[in-house]
């Protein structure tokens, strides 16, 4: 945990070391900066070290400890104050976000273990997700694959770019420019399949682009084939020694469209390693590809009618009730004061003045 650090303790990986650094540096309301990192070693340093602050921090990877990473010094709490109040902890990374957040995973076993250990944090959101049905919940248990990537992305945040610049609008602008720029969303969309249909492209460059990324990782795989009619294989990774990850075993059917890891039969396009095993046995991966991936279909998603908006002049008069604005939430323009954070920026401009 974040705020407990003592000498020996012990951590699977490098990544865990560093979240559990930033954890504590939050709760301590400090900071530090890296002295050394390496695959074996890393070691950090109050950000006052010069002025007299004496933490600093040094874990290794042990190998009498099989190869665990292990906290070999640290001096004790911060002896310095941090005069700099801030919104965000400059170590409120994406990075640290993301390992708060329930980890992802595509093997139903694996998911069924992480929600017990939710379950044992916080009885409460277990009884709520227990009401949710797991095939809208998880990719993991979706049977039919309908959602196929849709349902790792927030939906509302899909469309980000097109509100991008349309905010604090009045409600009739807001309305009128979402419409707009969803036009545009579409039009140009329908414009970039039909482009690609007439350059004789089949297949949408999405997929391409991920299929290509996928072929760039399989030189560090070793397929084995267990089968004649070449569609039954396991694969191994290779080990990296320096950075000890790799070594996975998978079992691959081509038949099926299924793969351990995973993404196979989640996405419906070929992982990387699906992708070896076609190149194996000399066979095209885009021939396990689903349909909903070329772009008759991308363009048949993007084909419907869209009609400009009335003009203002047209539209009928409301004779029914009139909404009125409440007078208690008026206030006036600007941020209220009794939500505004003072920061080091307040204290530079008030200098300034």
């Amino acid at each position: 945990v974040g705020d407990k650090l003592y000498v020996e303790l012990c951590f699977h990986i490098k990544n865990d070391v560093q979240m559990t650094i930033k954890h504590y540096s939050m709760n301590a309301h400090q900071t530090f900066v890296v002295v050394e990192s390496s695959p074996i070693v890393l070691s950090v340093r109050c950000l006052n070290n010069n002025e007299g602050c004496p933490w600093k921090l040094r874990a290794i990877m042990s190998t009498k400890m099989n190869n665990k990473w292990v906290i070999k010094k640290w001096d004790g709490r911060h002896t310095c104050i941090n005069p700099m109040l801030s919104q965000d902890h400059n170590k409120l990374d994406s990075k640290f976000i993301c390992c708060c957040i329930l980890g992802y995973t595509m093997s139903k076993h694996k998911f069924a273990r992480r929600l017990e250990r939710l379950c044992e944090v916080s009885p409460k959101k277990c009884h709520w997700i227990n009401g949710i049905s797991l095939e809208n919940l998880a990719l993991a248990h979706n049977k039919e694959g309908h959602r196929y990537g849709h349902m790792t992305t927030n939906l509302s945040e899909a469309v980000n770019k097109v509100l991008k610049g349309a905010r604090n609008f009045p409600i009739t602008a807001l309305v009128k420019c979402i419409y707009v720029r969803l036009v545009e969303y579409f039009v140009q969309r329908l414009g970039q399949a039909n482009a690609e249909l007439a350059m004789g492209k089949r297949y949408c460059q999405k997929l391409m682009d991920a299929i290509k990324t996928n072929q760039e990782e399989t030189s560090f795989h070793f397929v084995r084939r267990y089968d004649c009619e070449r569609t039954r294989f396991k694969f191994e990774e290779v080990f990296n020694p320096i950075t000890k990850r790799g070594g996975k075993i998978c079992n691959i059917f081509l038949n099926e469209q299924k793969c351990e890891c995973g993404v196979f039969q989640i996405y419906r396009y070929l992982c990387s390693h699906a992708i070896a095993a076609c190149a194996h046995v000399r066979i095209d991966p885009l021939t396990y590809v689903d349909v909903a991936y070329t772009d008759k279909y991308v363009k048949a998603a993007y084909f419907g009618q869209w009609y400009p908006l009335e003009s203002h002049e047209n539209i009928q008069p409301n004779h029914g009730l009139r909404i009125v604005l409440d007078e208690i939430v008026l206030r006036a323009k600007g941020l209220s004061k009794s939500t505004h954070i003072i920061n080091e920026m307040d204290w530079t401009e008030s200098q300034r003045r």
